[in-house]
């Protein structure tokens, strides 16, 4: 059996990048737009990552949870992640789903905390003035 497009998919979606679930806004590693791409030939899952930074301590983490998430899908008989060194994700690497996501988290906590973006500016501009 040749895994479908969609488990694969939901396979992907099932892993969650560390570093956004810290900052409580938790993205899976494609609406994050770490997933560059992916391929599947006769069993064998091929992906591409890339990382938000060049000292990422999560890349072996991220890495095992997706090798570990596709193998569960029958039909996979292999798994290959390799990372991107020459390219960095950027915020536009988000999808539209994982921007509005965001979006959202940031509009609550901003709700919750009252803090602003930038505020600091203005308190640094108020002291000087």
């Amino acid at each position: 059996m040749t895994p479908r497009t969609a488990e694969i998919r939901s396979a992907l979606c099932a892993v969650h990048d560390p570093c956004s679930v810290a900052s409580n806004i938790p993205l899976n590693v494609l609406d994050m737009g770490l997933v560059r791409d992916w391929s599947v030939d006769d069993g064998h899952v091929t992906v591409t990552l890339i990382l938000t930074s060049v000292a990422c301590f999560h890349a072996v983490a991220i890495v095992e949870a997706i090798e570990t998430s596709l193998l569960g899908i029958e039909g996979v008989a292999s798994v290959d992640v390799s990372i991107d060194h020459e390219r960095l994700w950027q915020p536009s690497d988000m999808t539209a789903r994982g921007e509005a996501s965001a979006a959202r988290r940031r509009e609550h906590t901003l709700a919750l905390t009252g803090a602003h973006p930038q505020q600091w500016r203005e308190a640094a501009n108020g002291a000087d003035g």
